[in-house]
């Protein structure tokens, strides 16, 4: 389209004298000219991520010389709709014509957040979100005691793990290729549902004492798969709906996953300071129990010491293992096991339910209704597979920084956390203490790093300054390996010196290490979808990228290991 040589019908002309250029809309004295019907806002993102097509003075019409015909008044208007706008980008840089790009903008003010709810609600949405596997790991004993004498009892975590991360991977894969036909409020109502049934099956098979410890693993490993399965479609959607509102909404999902850590690491945190507190009393008989536990007769090298009791051959490997008095002692421990493990999935089902009735809720406030996408707008309407692509690949494109520094984040932080860190050895304080308050540390440094992000004088949402800061995340890797962290059964002497041998000092790192991860990730997930050209791609696409990070970092945890103790780290016994 072009400029015609038009001058309004006061015979002001429409160049600007001094430039030769087109006046703004607000300097043209004269007639107020109407509002063209398709309103495009610069500070819109998709405008901004097209900055780069933006024309300079060089692609202005040239001023019209001579005496050129005047508007008439109904002739004003007819300029500002039928020519460019001057700061508006002639195109993108992928082709996306049969898309309408503006026409889901709401140009009326927002209502207002009234108490917040809409935050606070998906604050619980973030819990929800991260809960299943958190959970899941934290029952760790209740599985290896149901896993015992079957081949998985010892890297159960190992299956599930791979199980998990792929699963999740793959199903946040295909939300990217299909997200033009998931509906993220379905998704979410179906996958809190499906969630909530798959603890409460958890729960249920907490009291079956039928399996045997292969099978049970079997049922396991499959709930475990569906509860990623499940989460991922819950994420995916999650960060499609709300990248349609102000970071504030982004940051509270991100705060409510460091949360859901820093519950469960505190309940793990009271259960082991309690259990400690026990196992002290218990050790005022522990020289009686030795005499019972005695054989009646000399035990040579390499015999059995209980051959002489048929009971504690005929009993399940856990209980073997602590003697022919063991099977009271094996009873209890597994009742409190069960129990524990119950409490844990009985509570996710609750919290799950609960946050399910706050979304329902969620759906009839007017803020939320507000940031909806309007019915036939670009994100509503059916695409193309190839148009879908092509929009998937302009999105990534257009936040190459960004998918960078979320997966650099996690990578650094998985290939050392829990692998390395859980290693180390206290020097004062009890060593089941120690890492029970180090995954509080980091759990409460991480919802700190999330909760810097947002205030708005912390928030720095420059992709390249989100990259350094990745990068910079690196250097907690050298801190650690200099810790003093032990392997069991491991003879080889240490390749890197302990030379920081201070609880005080792990714990300060590991705090530091979780404010790091927490702001620099947090920071990535805000500023993608504002900066893509797809907001609701771009948060699922982030996602993507963020579970890549993890399973990549979860592979080199193996690496780091191997690094730390200077051995095989498939094989440490």
């Amino acid at each position: 389209m072009g400029l015609s040589p038009r001058r309004l019908s006061d015979g002001v002309s429409l160049y600007s004298s001094a430039s030769g250029y087109p006046l703004p809309r607000s300097s043209v004295p004269g007639q107020q000219a109407k509002r063209p019907s398709q309103h495009l806002d610069p500070a819109d993102p998709f405008l901004v991520a097209a900055n780069a097509t933006r024309p300079g003075p060089k692609d202005y019409p040239p001023r019209p010389s001579g005496d050129a015909g005047t508007l008439s008044d109904v002739e004003v208007t007819e300029y500002f709709t039928d020519a460019e706008i001057p700061w508006a980008p002639t195109s993108t840089r992928t082709s996306l014509d049969s898309l309408d790009k503006f026409d889901d903008l709401d140009t009326t003010s927002p209502p207002p957040d009234r108490g917040m709810l809409v935050y606070f609600i998906y604050l619980a949405l973030g819990v929800a979100l991260l809960l299943p596997w958190n959970v899941i790991i934290n029952a760790t004993e209740f599985f290896r005691a149901r896993f015992a004498g079957s081949p998985y009892q010892s890297n159960f975590q190992n299956y599930f793990s791979v199980s998990y991360t792929a699963t999740n991977l793959a199903a946040l894969a295909f939300s990217i290729t299909q997200q033009h036909r998931i509906k993220p409020r379905l998704t979410l109502l179906v996958t809190l549902v499906a969630n909530a049934v798959i603890f409460l099956l958890l729960t249920i098979f907490t009291r079956v004492q039928g399996l045997d410890g292969t099978r049970f693993f079997g049922v396991a490993l499959t709930l475990v798969i569906l509860s990623a399965l499940s989460s991922s479609f819950q994420q995916s959607a999650m960060f499609a709906l709300v990248a349609r509102f102000p970071p504030l909404y982004i940051q509270g999902v991100l705060s409510g996953q460091a949360v859901a850590g820093v519950i469960v690491s505190v309940v793990q945190l009271i259960i082991t300071a309690s259990t400690l507190k026990a196992a002290d009393r218990r050790s005022q008989h522990d020289f009686g129990d030795e005499l019972y536990r005695a054989p009646p007769a000399p035990v040579y090298a390499g015999a059995d010491p209980y051959a002489w009791d048929p009971v504690y051959h005929h009993a399940p490997p856990y209980r073997r293992s602590l003697g022919p008095d063991g099977q009271a002692d094996a009873d209890d421990e597994q009742q409190v096991f069960e129990m524990r493990a119950f409490a844990y999935f009985l509570m996710a089902s609750i919290v799950t339910l609960l946050v399910l009735a706050g979304f329902v809720f969620l759906q009839r406030l007017p803020f939320f209704q507000y940031h909806l996408p309007k019915p036939g707008s670009q994100t509503t309407r059916a695409v193309p597979f190839r148009d879908n692509w092509r929009l998937v690949t302009a999105t990534v494109r257009s936040i190459p920084s960004l998918i960078t520094a979320v997966s650099l984040v996690l990578f650094f932080t998985i290939s050392v956390f829990p692998a390395l860190t859980a290693a180390v050895q206290p020097v004062t304080l009890a060593p089941g203490l120690l890492i029970a308050i180090h995954f509080v540390l980091f759990n409460v440094g991480d919802w700190i790093g999330r909760f810097f992000s947002m205030f708005p004088r912390l928030r720095f949402l420059n992709p390249k300054v989100i990259l350094a800061g990745a990068l910079s995340h690196v250097a907690f890797i050298p801190l650690f390996l200099l810790c003093n962290y032990v392997y069991p059964g491991v003879g080889s002497p240490r390749l890197i010196p302990a030379a920081i041998q201070s609880d005080a000092a792990f714990l300060i790192i590991t705090l530091i290490f979780g404010i790091s991860n927490g702001y620099w990730c947090s920071l990535a997930m805000i500023a993608g979808p504002g900066a893509a050209v797809d907001k609701e791609r771009a948060g699922t696409i982030m996602s993507f990228f963020l579970v890549a990070g993890m399973a990549v970092g979860a592979l080199a945890s193996f690496g780091v290991t191997a690094l730390a103790c200077n051995c095989n780290s498939f094989d440490i016994s």
